[in-house]
């Protein structure tokens, strides 16, 4: 939507659904918690404020500011501020794996699974190269997903320890860890800083060439390091 402004209509009714059931969701918490909601542990108060900056801010975006006839220039910078709140609902997701019971993670069957994808995605990335697909960059992007989770499943489960230079396997640690925050840098980081570049500038496609963020040798080196993902086999094996 913020890429595509032609596709606001087709997501005004998902939008609008989920703000319901955003809001809905907070006052439910607010109930429930009541003092505690913004009176009770540092970190529940964080993601409780976190929360409601976010709902109070998509309220402004979909409801208040569509009653604005003839917004100026400081209020659409501000509307579109606004509309960027929404990346940081993925916080939630951050915070439900912090909290979650993760155990089942440490079990043969995961590391296995890990194992699958891995030849799998090695496999894609050969495929790739000789069949022209838009839908491989989806296909990543899952793939990329299940790299974060084990990362982020490592680090809740060994903390410190995990990038320790007392821990055997530091080595593939620091190799995994490279290699799967290169390659959030490359597919999240980078496109979403140019989007937003684009859209605090005048329209979506005002200045598009110059809010591009030309990192040249850099991204092309994060994009092979890709390919060391096959790597990671031989440490499941080990």
């Amino acid at each position: 939507e913020l890429d595509d402004p032609k596709l606001k209509r087709l997501t005004f009714w998902p939008n609008q659904l989920l703000m319901c059931f955003y809001i809905f969701e907070l006052v439910c918490r607010m109930s429930y918690f009541r003092r505690r909601f913004l009176c009770g542990a540092p970190s529940l108060v964080a993601w409780n404020v976190l929360d409601m900056i976010v709902v109070i801010g998509g309220v402004f975006d979909l409801w208040i500011t569509p009653l604005i006839p003839h917004p100026s220039k400081q209020v659409q910078i501000f509307m579109k501020g606004l509309r960027m709140l929404r990346v940081f609902r993925i916080m939630r997701i951050l915070r439900v794996l912090l909290e979650a019971d993760l155990s089942w993670t440490e079990n043969s069957k995961f590391q296995t699974f890990m194992g699958m994808v891995i030849g799998l995605n090695a496999l894609l990335m050969g495929l790739e190269t000789d069949i022209d697909w838009p839908g491989w960059a989806y296909v990543e992007m899952i793939l990329l997903t299940i790299y974060v989770f084990e990362l982020v499943v490592l680090l809740k489960r060994h903390g410190l320890y995990f990038l320790s230079c007392s821990n055997p396997d530091i080595g593939w640690n620091v190799l995994d860890a490279t290699i799967v925050v290169s390659s959030v840098l490359d597919s999240w980081v980078v496109p979403f800083l140019n989007l937003l570049a684009r859209c605090m500038a005048d329209g979506p496609n005002s200045h598009k060439d110059q809010s591009q963020l030309d990192l040249g040798q850099a991204m092309m080196m994060m994009r092979m390091a890709r390919l060391m993902r096959i790597l990671r086999l031989a440490k499941l094996v080990k």
